[in-house]
């Protein structure tokens, strides 16, 4: 529907193509603009973060540089007092004067000191403040092949070790607490190494320097070894795949004599997250701006076509057939004024002749339906009259036909019959005679009725008196595979004010009815009162029933379900017509299955 009324209307086509425009150079010069800014941003947080970053690193290296200036004034101690009590002193006093150790080694050669054995190690450690001193080596715990010693021994360098975990030869376990440590060697008075010492600085120390002051509120550092494996960080859950994954930002320095490389990692959300409220800001200035200019484009690109909207408008009228509606004429003196008057004038000449062409051909049609409508009504009643001729000669000529042979057999063999035989005859022409007397009759009360609203009541009657008559007036039909009873909820004594005869006449046709279509089991007539304002007499039969799409159309006149079952089709139609001059109503029981079942309700 949008696109229907873009397409029908030139000036929002040309409103819309002018927001276009603007839209694709305000597109350009904003995405121009966000580029620029994301890049000023971007660079902004990369020069924070390599500020922060230089001055962790300046802290981190400021801590080691405490731990390699503290171990080289143990150096010229421990060179020049070479005996193993003096080493455990030794190794003792580093952590006093440097509580940020965690720890502090003097080993030497193998069989270096021959009276302590192949291995010497005077230890101490930093628990909690608490300063304990032990000789460390054995075939347990061979320190030589640890990398604290044989690095420096075989390099001939200090180096930084990569955090490990030490082995407490004690527990024979490894010990909970991971440690970084700076190893020296140790040079004699001859020039051979003859051991090493190295201090211990603990991981989790390492880790509390990198959790501080990170730029940004989700940032973090790693610090990472010469193979780039993660050794420390200042997040928990830190990994290396942060290194890789396109929504952080990563910058890095080298920690010089270390191997090591620190980084702050950054999510790219924290760096932009600022940057995009100006953003939602920005986007609904424009937005407010495009429609402004929209709106605006619109009304003055309306104003300008307006006329060509009434031609338009005015084209598809004639079009349609509407000529009357005149077309006002514009004060214009443009091409679009005088193509408008022009228009106005030619409109008006035709609207002239379309409208004596539109009053003769209005005359003719009205003349035509009056000749079909009377034509059809000629035809209805011609073809109604011969139905109901060729009917009502049918229903009249075979009962007649039964009564004439009848009487010829009386005439001719009257002496020769039997009282059965006469009997029956007399019979037929008793049932025969009383079928053509019910036609008439029918047909007699339908014409009386012709036009009338209400009947007088003036008969007082007895509701079950009246019911029973009618049942003794009812003759099966044989074989007798029918029973026909009445039951009443109603005293005897209980009156009814109605037509007499129309009463009659409603319970006749009813019971014959279902005389004619019940050929086994039962019909009931029950009188009852369920509304203290009406009284409700139903008739039932076990029959064949009414198909749902005949149950409304039964009650029309001249209407018969099968064209070979006699009457005219009066029956249900007089008698609903009867209930309801009386005040009442006749229906049939759309509930009721296994037969028939019509209602009669009589006002009291």
């Amino acid at each position: 529907m949008i696109l229907r009324f873009i397409r029908k209307s030139l000036a929002f086509s040309l409103s819309l193509s002018i927001l276009m425009g603007t839209l694709l150079i305000v597109l350009i010069t904003l995405g121009f603009l966000y580029f620029r800014s994301r890049q000023q941003v971007r660079q902004v947080a990369i020069d924070e973060m390599s500020q922060s970053l230089h001055n962790t690193r300046l802290h981190i290296r400021g801590v080691l540089n405490e731990v390699e200036t503290a171990t080289i004034n143990t150096e010229w101690a421990v060179l020049h007092d070479l005996n193993p009590d003096s080493l455990f002193k030794i190794s003792q006093r580093i952590l006093q004067i440097n509580p940020n150790l965690y720890g502090c080694s003097i080993a030497m050669a193998p069989d270096f000191f021959p009276a302590k054995g192949h291995y010497f190690s005077a230890y101490s450690s930093n628990e909690d403040g608490h300063i304990m001193t032990e000789q460390e080596g054995n075939d347990d715990y061979n320190y030589f092949e640890m990398p604290w010693y044989k690095l420096p021994m075989t390099t001939h360098k200090p180096c930084w070790i990569d955090p490990y975990h030490d082995y407490n030869s004690e527990e024979e376990t490894y010990e909970k607490e991971m440690i970084t440590t700076y190893s020296r060697p140790l040079v004699g008075a001859d020039g051979r190494y003859i051991g090493v010492i190295a201090a211990d600085l603990s991981h989790r120390r390492l880790s509390q320097l990198l959790a501080i002051d990170p730029p940004y509120p989700n940032s973090y550092y790693l610090l990472l070894n010469h193979e780039g494996k993660l050794i420390a960080s200042g997040h928990e859950n830190a990994t290396l795949d942060d290194l890789r994954r396109d929504n952080c930002m990563v910058v890095h320095e080298t920690v010089p004599r270390t191997g090591w490389t620190i980084c702050v990692v950054c999510p790219r959300y924290d760096i932009y997250k600022n940057f995009r409220q100006p953003e939602y800001i920005i986007g609904g200035i424009v937005l407010f701006g495009l429609l402004l200019v929209f709106l605006a484009g619109y009304i003055v690109v309306r104003l300008a076509v307006n006329p060509l909207k009434l031609l338009a408008d005015q084209t598809q009228h004639i079009a349609q057939g509407d000529y009357d509606e005149p077309l006002p004429k514009s004060n214009r003196v443009d091409e679009i004024g005088q193509l408008q008057n022009t228009f106005a004038a030619m409109q008006q000449s035709i609207s002239g002749y379309v409208s004596d062409l539109q009053q003769v051909r209005q005359q003719t049609e009205e003349r035509n339906e009056e000749l079909v409508v009377a034509k059809a009504k000629v035809e209805e009643s011609d073809h109604k009259k011969t139905e109901f001729i060729q009917e009502f000669t049918h229903q009249i000529r075979t009962p007649l036909n039964i009564i004439s042979g009848f009487a010829q057999v009386l005439q001719t063999d009257s002496d020769s019959l039997e009282d059965e035989d006469l009997d029956s005859i007399s019979k037929g022409i008793l049932q025969n005679s009383k079928s053509m007397a019910t036609i008439i009759e029918n047909l007699h009360i339908v014409s009386s009725l012709e036009g009338a609203t209400s009947v007088e009541l003036n008969d007082t009657l007895h509701v079950n008196g009246i019911c029973q008559q009618a049942i003794e007036r009812v003759t099966l039909i044989p074989p007798h595979t029918v029973s026909l009873t009445m039951e009443t909820r109603l005293p005897d004594n209980f009156l009814l004010r109605t037509h007499r005869a129309y009463l009659q006449k409603i319970l006749s046709e009813l019971l014959e009815n279902a005389n004619k279509f019940t050929k086994v089991g039962l019909i009931i007539l029950r009188c009852q009162q369920y509304d203290p304002r009406f009284v409700e007499i139903t008739v039932s039969d076990t029959g064949q029933g009414i198909p749902p799409a005949d149950r409304e159309r039964i009650f029309s006149l001249f209407t018969k379900l099968s064209t070979f079952s006699e009457g005219l089709g009066l029956g249900l139609y007089l008698t609903r017509r009867l209930a309801r001059l009386m005040g009442g109503d006749l229906r049939l029981d759309d509930t009721y299955v296994g037969g028939t079942r019509f209602i009669l309700q009589l006002p009291v």
